[in-house]
């Protein structure tokens, strides 16, 4: 059975509360547009434009006009824009409320499963042959218990609510996108799939060096037990000297396996940015080009600010999604090393009542 379907039984019993959190993510990504199209009306307000038409004006902008002509229609721009400033700050307020208890509804979810997963485990090694004990250095299995099995929680934060919450946020915003230049946005959207195949590369080899990094540190988990423990067998020997070169060249293999590691995990986040920032300039440029986007004339200066805002707003999901790949293939590594100990077959011994 593949790693990613084990894992997902495992969160089983949490669904009821992963859905409470999809729940409020999806609601605070809906406030979090919300207060960005809001942007729309309010700037026309403060560049006295409001209820102007002209030939720049978009979908977004006439959609606005319409569902907000109730609050804003008959008074001074003074008071409508006071009433937008207060509409903003509610949408605001309620997309940060939501957003904390979608957060706290993932910390219950993947502890409880990092205490499942971990009492499992243990419950595990205690039935098992004392020949794997002696085949199975202590550190090793220490490791796994402590570092490896939490490590793999980042299976509910990486995978089902952070990537849930960013494609929501994602989604979200390309619709406003739409609606303020079609073209536009699917112009921007062309340049996409260039990210993904340069970060294919990177996330096979990551995943093969995370591995190697769970190994090693297991490794040096377990030296450090074994001297420690036979301290007194050490000392009366006079072999610190040997027993402290030992160990910093475990420590320096280690420290080169880190650095390998994370030399392919940084890599993600600079590639994003430069991709974003490309994008920005794309969107700059195109913004002031009407055939490009349709239009008769440029975009009026509030749709061209709120896109630009939009656009920005999509640089940190589309960093989370996309090193969400590197974030699973160190997860996935971690809980590959958990999985090896569960399937180890356990012994048949016989009850203290069957004796």
């Amino acid at each position: 059975m593949r790693t990613e379907l084990r894992l997902l039984l495992l969160v089983k019993p949490y669904r009821h509360l992963l859905l409470l959190g999809a729940l409020t993510t999806l609601l605070a990504s809906l406030f979090d547009g919300a207060t960005l199209v809001i942007l729309v009306p309010l700037l026309k307000h403060l560049f006295g434009t409001a209820g102007s038409i002209r030939s720049g004006s978009t979908q977004l902008e006439a959609t606005m006009d319409r569902l907000l002509e109730p609050l804003t229609d008959g008074i001074s721009a003074e008071e409508a824009t006071g009433r937008l400033v207060v509409l903003l700050v509610a949408g605001l307020v309620l997309k940060n409320v939501l957003s904390y208890a979608s957060t706290q509804i993932s910390v219950r979810a993947q502890e409880g499963l990092v205490r499942d997963l971990r009492t499992r485990l243990f419950d595990h090694l205690l039935r098992l042959d004392l020949g794997f004990f002696q085949r199975t250095r202590i550190g090793q299995l220490i490791s796994g218990i402590i570092t490896e099995v939490d490590q793999t929680k980042t299976v509910i934060t990486a995978s089902l609510l952070a990537f849930f919450r960013n494609v929501v946020v994602v989604i979200i915003t390309l619709v406003i996108l739409s609606q303020i230049s079609l073209r536009l946005t699917l112009l921007t959207l062309a340049f996409v799939p260039f990210l993904v195949l340069c970060l294919q590369g990177l996330l096979r080899r990551l995943r093969a060096h995370a591995r190697d990094r769970a190994h090693e540190r297991g490794e040096i988990t377990s030296t450090a037990t074994e001297r420690l423990a036979a301290i007194r067998l050490i000392r009366s020997h006079g072999e610190e000297a040997r027993e402290a070169a030992n160990f910093r060249s475990q420590a320096e293999r280690y420290r080169k396996r880190v650095i390998r590691t994370q030399r392919f995990s940084s890599l993600t986040s600079p590639l994003t940015e430069v991709f974003s920032g490309f994008l920005v300039i794309l969107i700059i440029w195109a913004g002031t080009t009407p055939e490009l986007v349709g239009l008769a004339s440029p975009l009026a200066p509030e749709a061209v600010i709120v896109f630009l805002m939009a656009a920005l707003k999509l640089t940190s999901p589309l960093k989370t999604i996309a090193s969400f790949p590197a974030t699973m293939a160190v997860s996935l590594a971690s809980a590959e090393r958990v999985f090896h100990f569960l399937d180890q077959p356990a012994s048949e011994t016989e009850q203290p009542s069957e004796q």
